[in-house]
């Protein structure tokens, strides 16, 4: 049987101070409106990284939303450059999109769906959009920057101006706003349902993040894939699509 198709379209958002590049999915079936899957991607990629994603949450009904961090990547289509980027300016830049797709006629519900860096920013942006978002989905969320960035200056004064790393260069605003932060605190404020998922093999992320993230979480669950890595493919890629549907459509899972 052949898969469904969908329509895809440009959407992009600019304001004074931020353009940010997207791309919405929508189902083959038009509809006046739909649940709406907002996907951040991880450190060092763009959009694209989550173009699989999207489209398979299209095909089951869902309108879902790829889009570029400023300065994310050295190929973002977004404004910015990886030497303005933090984890803070990518949680205004999520906020950014929540607040303009809200405004959208076509947009029932919103859903965050984070990988890596992005799942740490989503994570953030559920808590200060709590009132938009309706599910979170976190994907090997990187819970563990906070940490990496203070185990590696431990002080300030010792951060360099440049640091070149995940295929792009950084400035220190990177390490002194994720030094500034904690793992967990504020994110632990998001009251509604949370699906993580996380592989027992990820080198990036320790697996014990999501661990206790799920612990944490007033109303998580927590899927673990025996020796999956940073990233989900074949059976694990999909897995994670259908459990996702399945929690979206408030199936037992």
């Amino acid at each position: 049987m052949a898969k469904k198709q969908v329509r895809t379209k440009e959407v992009c958002f600019q304001n004074e101070q931020m353009y940010i590049y997207g791309k919405m999915f929508f189902p083959s079936v038009s509809e006046e409106i739909y649940d709406t899957i907002i996907l951040a991607h991880g450190l060092g990629v763009n959009h694209t990284e989550m173009t699989d994603y999207a489209r398979s949450f299209a095909r089951a009904g869902f309108a879902a939303y790829i889009f570029d961090f400023r300065g994310g990547s050295s190929n973002s289509k977004s404004s910015g450059t990886s030497l303005d980027m933090s984890v803070k300016t990518e949680i205004e830049d999520l906020n950014f999109v929540i607040d303009c797709l809200a405004a959208k006629t076509y947009v029932r519900r919103l859903v965050l769906f984070g990988e890596s860096m992005g799942g740490f920013v989503a994570a953030h942006s559920a808590v200060e959009r709590m009132a938009h978002i309706d599910k979170l989905i976190l994907l090997y969320p990187a819970f563990v920057i906070p940490a990496q960035a203070r185990k590696l200056y431990p002080k300030n004064k010792e951060i360099p101006q440049q640091i070149s790393f995940t295929y792009m260069t950084v400035s220190r605003k990177y390490y002194e706003d994720a030094r500034r932060m904690s793992s967990f605190g504020n994110v632990l404020k998001y009251e509604k349902d949370v699906l993580i998922f996380h592989g027992t093999l990820d080198d990036d992320v320790p697996v014990s993040y999501s661990r206790q993230a799920s612990d944490l979480y007033k109303k998580a669950h927590y899927v673990e894939y025996e020796k999956a890595g940073h990233g989900f493919t074949g059976q694990d890629f999909y897995d994670t699509v259908n459990t996702t549907i399945r929690f979206l459509k408030g199936e037992p899972l």
